[in-house]
């Protein structure tokens, strides 16, 4: 995991259960869809008057007849195993 950060702190309003609840899942995705042992970046930053994260893996990506659906709830894509030759 990358984590890049401000040096000064961002400070934001909202619902830190719902928060930890959504960079959580952008992370356990962002590992579940990679192989094993690729990085994750985490980027928080201002843009503007706000605060912005910003997830990057280097996974397979979302499907395109998938994409649509993401924000349907229970909404998910098969997921492929990667196999290790070397494990």
């Amino acid at each position: 995991l990358e984590l890049r950060a401000p040096s000064e702190p961002l400070f934001v309003t909202g619902d830190r259960t719902r928060l930890a609840q959504v960079i959580g899942n952008l992370l356990n995705n962002a590992s579940k869809y990679s192989e094993c042992g690729a990085t994750i970046e985490l980027e928080l930053l201002r843009d503007g008057e706000s605060a912005a994260i910003r997830v990057r893996d280097h996974g397979r990506g979302i499907a395109p007849d998938v994409l649509p659906h993401i924000f349907d709830l229970f909404a998910q894509e098969e997921r492929v195993p990667y196999f290790y030759a070397n494990l």
